[in-house]
């Protein structure tokens, strides 16, 4: 079997972790901070958040058309 080790549990460290496990690579994630992925949370000011869960059209305002 296939083993990574990723250093770092930022957005890129996280994606490549779940990539090779997705692969079925035996994966392990070294972060030195206590919670990965911490900052996506937080990306857009909640505007990229997939648990954003106000209406489309005020969602959509948000962004410039032109």
């Amino acid at each position: 079997m296939t083993k990574v080790i990723v250093i770092g549990g930022g957005a890129s460290g996280l994606m490549a972790a779940g990539i090779a496990a997705q692969n079925g690579a035996e994966t392990i994630i070294f972060e030195k901070k206590l919670r990965p992925g911490r900052k996506l949370r937080i990306t857009g000011k909640g505007r990229c958040n997939f648990t954003n869960i106000i209406e489309l059209k005020e969602f959509l305002d948000h962004f410039d058309s032109g």
